[in-house]
């Protein structure tokens, strides 16, 4: 009993005090002492409605002794303040309409009557007033329409200070569990989704996902999202919106399918400028005696600056061979018209003989702004790299930097440092920046040249690479295609003369010294190396219509000499794949769509 009674007190008492600031607060607002709400608005207009106060309900039981706040008998009452404008308040108001913006927005400040951002706001926008004022008004020196020249070099910096600090918020920081735990979500609602709107959606924010924090693919994998695909695959197999996605998200994650032949069918492309031409012809020859399309016969294909273009016309976009040609024959003639004398003071002022931005214009207004990774819209089109030469801060040397359509599986390393974030038209101009010719690419930290300044013969690298995708398979044809090569005899001289210069940059880009060393390494009956001798010389930028004949008619002939190699090579890449490897192959393949093993 003691308890209750005690407890009846206390509330009687919280009653009691709460009621008596309720009554306090609303005199405080009518008198003007206090405003609602009490974190400070701005003071209202005459027209603009005005507050309705506090709001309260209280019930009191009969015999309750406050004469000031509690009534004698049971009932229920509210209580309304700042029904009517304090004459003091509409005194105050009255003077502020008749400041200026500026007078009224400081009292304001002062009074910290105003919300902080909006106070922010008002400061930044008072700043920008005094720089930007009349040359009447301002005493110091001014230019013609009146800019205060030496407030608006002081505000330079001012505004790069605010757009770093825009910028800080924007990069958000985030941890590992919670990269771990989006992941799971992610995975979960794939495993959940049921209608074709809800996988597609699903999958564009998990390919999002993965290309915003690559490091959550390994938690992917272990999730079990590579099941998951290959079910949603195998049910989507109609829906090419679905299938599209899922093999892009594959990629992403390194997941391969086996490989069509007995084993790995490799192409790769020499630099060459317009001398691609002659892998062009060589390719044509491949496409007759197979019967089969380029990016049918083959599972990887690489190029090196103007091979590169080849390698993703042919690979990735499945083009005819005649529109490469056609293409590559236009992009020529709108990119080398320029006279000797505009090619000449471009490369005084910019370094580079050719307009680089009209080759980015060719090449984003035809390849569009397709990344590398979305390219892989069909899972049976061949991964395509692309390499160019990269130097960073604190590198004493050029590296080779890939551009690939895929990604490397997360248990694995490449040599090569590379993207699949990239633009198409990115890759092929960064791969296909020459010297002298065209300017560097500056991406981020990194300045990219043609990659035919390191690696004019891309074979080694495309080897590597293929290692990674596919450990278990041995190689069964590689196709290693020149552009021509022209060896003249020089005079011996001087040592310090000019001859002694062009051989060193013909040592540099010469592409036999990696194909004498895969002679020796390789059998002849997978590696297959088509590179015509010419009967002239000719340069990257070559414009004369004889001359392309003239290189045409070389590469025909050389190719009907050789056309028993031709034959050899492409009964080696006709070879299909035996019945022990697809049993292995459907196998493994089990194993993961029912979940056994991750990949």
């Amino acid at each position: 009993m003691a308890a209750k009674k005690l407890t009846q007190d206390l509330v009687k008492n919280v009653r009691v005090t709460l009621s008596s600031a309720t009554v306090q607060i609303n005199s405080a607002l009518a008198e003007g002492q206090m405003r609602w709400p009490p974190w400070g608005l701005p003071l209202k207009d005459k027209k603009s409605p005005e507050p309705q106060g506090i709001k309260t309900r209280t019930t009191v039981k009969k015999g309750a002794k406050d004469t000031k706040n509690i009534s004698e008998k049971k009932e229920e009452r509210t209580v309304y303040s700042n029904e009517v404008e304090p004459v003091a308040q509409r005194t105050v108001n009255l003077t502020r309409r008749d400041k200026t913006y500026e007078e009224r927005m400081s009292d304001m400040l002062e009074a910290n009557e105003i919300d902080p951002i909006v106070r922010d706001v008002q400061e930044k926008e008072k700043k920008e007033r005094k720089f930007f004022v009349g040359a009447k008004k301002s005493e110091t020196k001014t230019d013609a329409s009146g800019l205060n020249l030496a407030g608006l070099a002081s505000y330079i910096p001012m505004l790069k200070k605010d757009e770093d600090a825009k910028l800080r918020q924007k990069i958000r920081k985030v941890s590992r569990d919670q990269i771990n735990t989006r992941t799971r979500e992610l995975v979960i609602s794939l495993q959940q989704a049921k209608s074709s709107s809800s996988k597609l959606h699903r999958l564009e924010i998990f390919c999002k996902h993965l290309l915003d924090f690559p490091e959550a693919r390994r938690m992917s994998v272990k999730y079990g999202v590579v099941t998951c695909l290959l079910r949603m695959r195998h049910f989507a197999r109609r829906d090419a919106a679905i299938t599209a996605e899922i093999s892009e998200a594959l990629a992403m994650l390194g997941y391969m399918d086996p490989v069509k032949g007995r084993g790995i069918r490799l192409l790769t492309i020499d630099g060459g400028g317009i001398r691609a031409i002659v892998a062009l012809e060589t390719m044509r020859q491949l496409e007759v005696a197979t019967g089969k399309k380029i990016y049918e016969l083959f599972d990887y294909i690489a190029g090196v600056s103007a091979g590169s273009l080849l390698a993703f016309m042919v690979g990735t976009w499945r083009l005819p061979l005649d529109e490469c040609e056609e293409y590559c024959n236009r992009c020529s003639r709108e990119l080398f018209k320029q006279g000797t004398f505009d090619g000449a003071v471009n490369l005084v002022k910019v370094f580079s003989v050719y307009n680089s931005e009209i080759w980015e214009k060719i090449l984003s207004g035809n390849m569009g702004d397709k990344t590398l990774i979305h390219s892989n819209i069909d899972m049976n089109s061949p991964k395509v790299s692309a390499a160019a030469a990269v130097s960073k801060p604190g590198m004493s040397k050029y590296q080779t930097y890939l551009f690939r359509t895929y990604d490397i599986p997360y248990q694995l390393q490449s040599r090569y440092e590379g993207t699949c974030n990239s633009k198409v038209w990115e890759a092929v101009r960064a791969s296909t920046a020459a010297p002298v010719y065209f300017r560097e690419v500056i991406k981020d930290d990194m300045i990219l040249r043609d990659g035919g300044c390191l690696e004019n013969n891309p074979t080694l690298i495309a080897i590597h690479e293929c290692k990674l995708l596919w450990p278990e398979e041995e190689f069964q044809c590689i196709v290693s295609l020149g552009n021509g090569r022209y060896e003249p005899m020089v005079k011996t001289g001087d040592p310090s003369s000019t001859n002694e210069v062009i051989k060193m940059i013909n040592s540099a880009t010469d592409t036999e010294a990696v194909h004498q060393g895969l002679t020796d390494l390789m059998s002849s009956d997978i590696y297959f190396r088509f590179n015509p001798y010419m009967s002239e010389d000719l340069t990257l930028d070559e414009m004369r219509d004889e001359k392309w004949q003239q290189l045409r008619h070389d590469s025909q002939m050389y190719l009907r000499k050789n056309d028993k190699k031709i034959q050899r090579a492409a009964k080696r890449l006709m070879v299909p794949r035996t019945k022990i490897q697809k049993m292995k192959d459907w196998a493994k393949h089990q194993s993961i769509y029912h979940g056994l093993s991750h990949q």
